[in-house]
């Protein structure tokens, strides 16, 4: 499509974790062999670095003697990353790694994404959300899959012309892997716990150590790059067919992006505070 048919709104957003926060990069770190002690701190080995001497000592050494020969040598041992541990960790603990942008592009757009759809089923009121929630979700799918028809019916929809594929809203925006400004201050090694809430008590189900983001700033270039609105008035009737790929297109930029995310964030927000202010083990 010519440049003077298309509109580029370019926004930079600025994330800063107000809570630990981890993104797991689909990597499982062992505590005594990826991981080693240093003083009060932990060393990320380094396994490309490692000098001669010790690689020779690894290859000679039966592989459940290995985590001995790296605490021996653990002053020596190069370390890609060296971060603050919370507290105790058992010798083969399993730590998820850190996604290496934190929060990568793809999950904030896929928070935007959601986001605007909260705003465009809190727009249909009570009446067509009722509606909607029952065309859309497959409480019978995989959580991940639930509301796929949900997302489709506001979002996507097929090309035209019997091509295949799909048009969807989402394909208008752009948002860059992050800047990535964070201190090796600010990572720290933590036990995760996962807790049911029954009635007012807690219930410990499952627990995970995890590499956490506590502070810092992730700087993100989001670009919405719609068709322009003369694109959709000045439409010729042999192309009438695009019409809807068209508006699907331009949804974005019908939406106050910056306010939206406010406003769902603050909505979220104020619903995790509801469930968890009635549990004294959670105060504070």
């Amino acid at each position: 499509m010519p440049s003077g048919l298309v509109t580029n709104r370019v926004l930079n957003f600025t994330l800063r974790p107000l809570t630990p926060l981890h993104v797991w990069s689909g990597r499982t770190l062992l505590m005594g062999l990826d991981v080693v002690r240093r003083g009060r701190n932990l060393c990320f080995v380094d396994i490309e670095r490692l000098p001669p001497e010790i690689v020779h000592q690894l290859y000679s050494t039966p592989a459940n003697q290995i985590p001995y020969v790296l605490e021996k040598y653990s002053a020596q041992l190069p370390c890609r990353l060296e971060v603050k541990s919370t507290g105790f960790l058992p010798p083969k603990a399993q730590i998820l790694e850190l996604n290496q942008y934190v929060v990568p592009g793809s999950t904030l757009k896929g928070y935007i994404r959601t986001t605007v759809l909260y705003l465009m089923l809190k727009a249909i009121g009570e009446k067509g959300l009722a509606e909607a929630l029952r065309r859309g979700v497959n409480l019978d799918e995989e959580p991940k899959n639930v509301a796929q028809g949900l997302e489709a019916e506001f979002f996507r929809g097929p090309q035209p012309g019997g091509k295949g594929g799909f048009v969807d809203s989402f394909q208008s925006l752009l948002v860059s892997d992050p800047e990535v400004v964070v201190d090796p201050g600010c990572l720290v090694v933590s036990e995760i716990r996962v807790v049911e809430l029954l009635g007012r008590e807690l219930k410990r189900i499952a627990s995970q150590y995890a590499l956490l983001a506590t502070c810092g700033e992730l700087r993100y270039r989001v670009s919405v790059r719609a068709p322009d609105k003369s694109v959709v008035s000045n439409i010729a009737r042999p192309v009438r067919e695009h019409f809807k790929d068209i508006e699907r297109l331009r949804v974005l930029e019908e939406v106050d992006l910056l306010k939206a995310l406010r406003d769902f964030g603050c909505y979220i927000l104020s619903k995790e505070l509801e469930r968890v202010k009635l549990f004294k083990d959670l105060a504070g």
